[in-house]
């Protein structure tokens, strides 16, 4: 089997961006990054929020388009395993507050060293 998967556990999630825009809007013509997506097999799934899991052959399916879940329980069961066993060995995170001042808004769209004497 020759297959790139991923697996996706479905979880809260906000689209905050705070004022980031998309890479593609800062790259010159001739470097904007380009994904063959292929057509969605309807035959497939989508991924629901109300699936324990999705999983996904990213070789062929770079745009997860096509919940393969289904077709391979024994590898979703594996990977979901490892995924509670990383889990276990994870470090609390320590992120700190949010500074309102490093939103990209105040940095002509982009995310920079805002706490510096001399930004970049």
């Amino acid at each position: 089997m020759h297959c790139l998967f991923t697996i996706v556990i479905q979880v809260g999630f906000t689209n905050n961006m705070n004022g980031w825009y998309p890479e593609e809007h800062y790259l010159p013509e001739n470097q904007k990054p380009y994904i063959d997506c292929g057509l969605r097999n309807n035959s497939l799934p989508w991924c629901l929020k109300r699936d324990k899991y999705c999983l996904f052959d990213l070789r062929d399916d770079p745009c997860e388009y096509n919940n393969i879940a289904s077709l391979y329980p024994q590898i979703c069961e594996t990977m979901y395993a490892r995924l509670i066993e990383f889990a276990g060995q994870a470090q609390p995170p320590r992120i700190k507050p949010s500074d309102p001042s490093s939103f990209p808004k105040n940095h002509d769209g982009h995310w920079t060293n805002w706490v510096d004497e001399h930004p970049i």
